[in-house]
């Protein structure tokens, strides 16, 4: 499983609650998907979010962010259940 579904099958998972950088982490790698450092699952986040799959939001005071799967990408994992 690519990391990209992994992060989908995550957030899917959880959806509507969103998950920070670390908890998405450790999800990613209990839904079968590859071990990735925190940069790794940056750039698979961003690349899932320029795709519109996922979004990010981050905390104005803390800094944080949360992510959340987009209805396109519930879609997008549905299509995989499916198919």
């Amino acid at each position: 499983m690519t990391a990209a579904v992994a992060i989908l099958i995550a957030l899917d998972a959880v959806s509507p609650r969103m998950l920070t950088d670390e908890a998405m982490r450790l999800d990613v790698a209990a839904f079968g998907g590859p071990t990735l450092t925190l940069s790794e699952l940056e750039r698979e986040l961003r690349n899932l979010e320029a795709q519109g799959l996922v979004v990010g939001i981050t905390d104005r005071l803390t800094k944080t962010v949360k992510w959340k799967i987009t209805m396109k990408g519930c879609g997008e994992v549905a299509e995989r259940r499916n198919g």
